[in-house]
């Protein structure tokens, strides 16, 4: 399948800059948005809300445009945190959907959902992007052979590989649990927080979202945290708080674990 890239992300020119709006409403992540008549943006635009909130921190919150309410009104989903938001802010609308990188310099990144990336190892060649909608193929561009869609992540590919061209859903585990690796004459605790680890033939692999040293563990810290999260767990209330405070509570045990092993 062919990309058409862009040579810019969603950023305000100044042509852009002249059709501005203002919020009417904000529910949560949700933005109402009101627009000059004949400026209505596009489902899907993105929408670009700066300013100052009271305290005067700086406010950059990016939108996308997910419905025409009439009367000129879009309503829009922000894509970060909404505090400091207030009725009658500016809005931009860039008049482009949200864009990402593309290409080889995005192999073995981790980005947002507005293709900034996060993994603190610099920044990204973003001279080529590519909308995150864009529609379907043509005719003459589909391939009726079967191949792998590669994914970059081993074990699915190895042992679970995905058909190009087809939908599928990956979902990420939240286990916890204990490594304990020994370098020379010294044993290295490690508790693990939303990962696994494996051990086979010598060799060491860890997915993790999350890991700490036994040894940078405060006890006292550590024991007060397992006591909240007993104490959370036993006044959750339905189903949502219930899930939340097992997992806060498996990460509480799993940090006095590994203090244990290493006193």
């Amino acid at each position: 399948m062919g990309i058409n890239p862009t040579t810019s992300g969603p950023e305000v020119s100044s042509r852009e800059k002249k059709n501005l709006g203002h919020i009417v409403q904000i529910i949560g992540p949700v933005l109402d948005v009101a627009f000059p008549p004949g400026k209505m943006p596009n489902i899907y635009n993105a929408l670009v809300v700066k300013g100052r909130d009271t305290v005067g921190q700086q406010i950059n919150v990016t939108c996308e445009v997910q419905q025409l309410l009439g009367n000129n009104r879009v309503r829009a989903v922000a894509m970060s945190a909404t505090d400091g938001l207030m009725r009658g802010m500016e809005v931009i609308d860039t008049g482009t959907p949200l864009s990402v990188p593309v290409g080889g310099s995005t192999l073995g990144r981790i980005f947002n959902v507005l293709g900034e990336p996060i993994d603190n190892l610099g920044p990204v060649d973003t001279r080529t992007t590519s909308p995150i909608h864009r529609s379907a193929p043509t005719f003459i561009q589909l391939d009726t052979k079967l191949s792998i869609f590669e994914t970059g992540i081993k074990v699915v590919d190895l042992l679970a590989p995905y058909r190009r061209g087809g939908k599928i859903g990956l979902f990420g585990g939240a286990g916890v649990g204990i490594l304990r690796i020994r370098l020379k004459d010294q044993w290295l605790t490690m508790a693990l927080m939303g990962g696994f680890a494996r051990i086979n033939n010598n060799e060491i692999t860890v997915l993790v979202n999350d890991a700490e040293k036994g040894s940078d563990i405060d006890p006292q810290e550590a024991q007060q945290t397992l006591e909240i999260a007993e104490t959370n767990l036993n006044q959750a209330e339905g189903k949502r708080q219930t899930i939340e405070a097992n997992l806060t509570l498996r990460r509480a045990r799993t940090r006095v674990e590994a203090i244990n092993i290493i006193s």
